[in-house]
């Protein structure tokens, strides 16, 4: 799972059901997109995917803490469960 360091979005569209590769490219070249928005985006998809799998809240956040540790675990569990 690719992840979102702060202030990093890469040249590889990290959200492909939202916008084409193309589209993505045209956003990061002129800096249309929030790194932390996405960030929050892709933290909230997987939580998504992982609650999904039957996992409890608690190993959900923790797995996810694991990609995001400069993040506190309070901030990843409020992320989760805010709505998309």
């Amino acid at each position: 799972m690719k992840t979102v360091a702060k202030e990093d979005l890469s040249d590889v569209n990290v959200i492909p059901e939202l916008v084409t590769d193309e589209i993505y490219a045209l956003l990061i070249e002129h800096r249309l997109l929030n790194p932390t928005k996405v960030r929050n985006y892709l933290i909230k998809r997987r939580y998504k995917q992982l609650r999904e799998q039957k996992l409890p809240v608690e190993d959900c956040v923790e797995t996810i803490w694991k990609d995001y540790p400069y993040l506190t675990y309070e901030s990843i569990w409020k992320i989760s469960v805010r709505k998309l």
